[in-house]
């Protein structure tokens, strides 16, 4: 679970593949968690003759340091490479 913002508005077209989808919340009064949204914040997309991943995460430092955040990294980068 990462403490980082999501951006909701990464650009889409019909040929965008989502990969990973984040959850946003806020902490109630009683300290329960509720769902305020949800967003894709990883998809595969065509350029060129290609295809590239995007990562709408990594906004600040904490994120970049993220295990979590280098793991989705590596994981776009090995998925690019069997494809």
């Amino acid at each position: 679970k990462a403490n980082t913002e999501l951006y909701n508005n990464h650009y889409v077209t019909k040929d965008t593949v989502p990969l990973v989808k984040g959850i946003q919340f806020k902490v109630e009064k009683d300290g329960k968690e509720k769902v305020t949204g949800e967003a894709v914040v990883m998809w595969e997309a065509p350029r060129g003759k290609g295809k590239v991943i995007g990562l709408s995460l990594g906004h600040s430092v904490d994120d970049i340091k993220d295990a979590g955040f280098k793991a989705l990294v590596i994981d776009g980068i090995n998925y690019l490479m069997k494809k």
